[in-house]
């Protein structure tokens, strides 16, 4: 159906929710409930999986932090060691980003240049970088008389 306004198209669509709204959220629950209810808990083991497997290989047989030695998986992230990361996501597009690094990454045999930081770890490295941290205000926190 052609609408010679976007206008026009929008009033359509809204005069069509309201009238078959009861409709559209019976349609939209069941979707949900189909795609997510019977995926979801599978993903989440598998992602899991491949998140401790390439943890593991980087953490030298465990899944620990290089620096503090956090164990939470959780907690823990895959770190580029020359903090290349976002020359590596514009280069590689869709291949490498958030955790479809996991897989990126097992599948491409473990490259060199990873290594497992928690999160804190990989914050302070990434601000000791930028040249954002004062160490010396840091000071007060760990004086234990306040």
């Amino acid at each position: 159906m052609a609408y010679s306004t976007m206008k026009k198209r929008a009033d359509y669509q809204r005069k069509y929710y309201t009238e078959h709204r009861a409709e559209i959220l019976k349609q939209q629950k069941l979707r949900r409930e189909t795609v997510t209810g019977r995926n979801t808990t599978y993903h989440r083991k598998y992602k899991r999986r491949i998140k401790k497997e390439v943890m593991m290989h980087y953490g030298g047989g465990q899944c620990v932090c290089a620096i503090c030695g956090e164990t939470n998986l959780y907690c823990l992230s895959i770190d580029h060691i020359n903090g290349r990361g976002n020359q590596e996501r514009k280069t590689k597009r869709f291949i490498v980003w958030g955790g479809n690094i996991y897989g990126y990454l097992r599948k491409a045999h473990y490259p060199t240049g990873y290594q497992v930081l928690c999160m804190n770890c990989q914050f302070i490295k990434w601000a000791i970088q930028r040249g954002d941290v004062d160490w010396s205000l840091m000071s007060d926190i760990e004086d234990n008389s306040i």
